[in-house]
């Protein structure tokens, strides 16, 4: 990103760069009825300047399971996930989200419940890069909630 230096009216480069690994893992049962999906992330994030040599560095790693499982001839199918995130580098912080999805099908209606953020968790790493810094606070981004309906498929 590039800005112009008000008072000297001098441009200046603005510098983010972002690394990313990830390793996926899926499985799913000969006969369908149970399965998992495991990601990892690394990440690096770098935060520069023209006009300051220090390059800000912000870390995080992730990791997400989520189960996939039918019961009694695919149904109800079940999906439980769980997520871990850490922060660290210019910020720490951590949390642990859990999720679920149920769901059962009965012809063209299904009934279904839903919920996440089961551990209420209440803080994220937040990062906003400004002309001539990086700036890091705590935000408030996860709804705890839990779901639960009817849907009727009309043909």
């Amino acid at each position: 990103m590039e800005n112009i230096e008000q008072l000297t009216n001098q441009p200046y480069r603005v510098l983010t760069s972002r690394r990313q690994h990830s390793l996926k893992l899926e499985y799913r049962s000969p006969q369908k009825r149970f399965g998992y999906e495991w990601e990892n992330k690394i990440s690096r994030f770098g935060f520069g300047s023209d006009l300051d040599n220090l390059l800000t560095v912000q870390y995080m790693f992730s990791s997400a399971l989520e189960l996939y499982s039918e019961w009694f001839s695919e149904k109800p199918i079940v999906e439980p996930a769980v997520r871990y995130v850490h922060f660290s580098g210019a910020q720490q912080a951590n949390f642990t989200n859990l999720a679920f999805t149920v769901r059962y099908q009965l012809g063209k209606i299904r009934i279904f419940a839903e919920g996440d953020n089961l551990l209420n968790n209440r803080t994220f790493i937040r990062q906003e890069q400004q002309p001539l810094l990086l700036s890091t606070d705590a935000q408030v981004v996860f709804a705890r909630y839990v779901r639960m309906g009817l849907t009727w498929t009309i043909d």
